[in-house]
């Protein structure tokens, strides 16, 4: 697919993803969506993409079941449906996808489609921020800086924001205190 060690062949990619799709391997099912929901190499299909994540969630890939999710709650591909995106955020969390852990905590913290819920919510952020997602620190931070569901504690919160701003979330570098000149 990217040419790295032998000449680029989407064509060729594309038949080896549906050979390892067909043989039951999910990641290749979702690296097929991947491609059809961006349009590379093929025209963009994003029915055709929110098939190949439901299989590949389905077959155990987490980071299908978060692009899933994303369609669903959006309604692209796919019927509008925020609870089922939940359940698929949650299925991809509890597979490792970082990122789906924050955005599932927003919905937790929102209080829609799931019920409200400050406390998981921040537990959530924190397991989103261990592991590696600029968001779900950020979103961390604010729920410190605010004391929702948690003790209110500023300087966790500007550590929060100072990680997040590091791994690139330029809202939280905004939060960060700037020293007088």
């Amino acid at each position: 697919m990217e040419g790295r060690g032998v000449t680029k062949d989407v064509a060729r990619a594309m038949a080896l993803f549906q050979q390892a799709c067909d043989g039951g391997f999910g990641r290749a099912c979702g690296s097929l969506g991947f491609i059809y929901a961006n349009g590379r190499g093929v025209a963009k299909d994003e029915a055709r993409a929110a098939v190949l994540f439901k299989q590949a969630c389905e077959g155990g890939d987490a980071r299908s079941c978060s692009f899933l999710g994303g369609m669903v709650y959006e309604g692209r591909g796919a019927a509008k449906d925020e609870a089922l995106a939940a359940t698929l955020y949650q299925r991809a969390c509890d597979g490792g996808e970082a990122g789906s852990c924050a955005i599932l905590g927003q919905m937790y913290g929102l209080g829609s489609p799931v019920a409200r819920d400050q406390v998981r919510a921040v537990s959530l952020f924190q397991r989103a921020c261990d592991g590696g997602s600029a968001m779900g620190c950020f979103d961390l931070g604010v729920m410190y800086a605010s004391g929702s569901g948690v003790v209110k504690d500023e300087a966790r919160a500007a550590a929060l924001y100072k990680k997040a701003c590091d791994g690139g979330d330029a809202e939280a570098c905004g939060k960060l205190k700037k020293p007088p000149e």
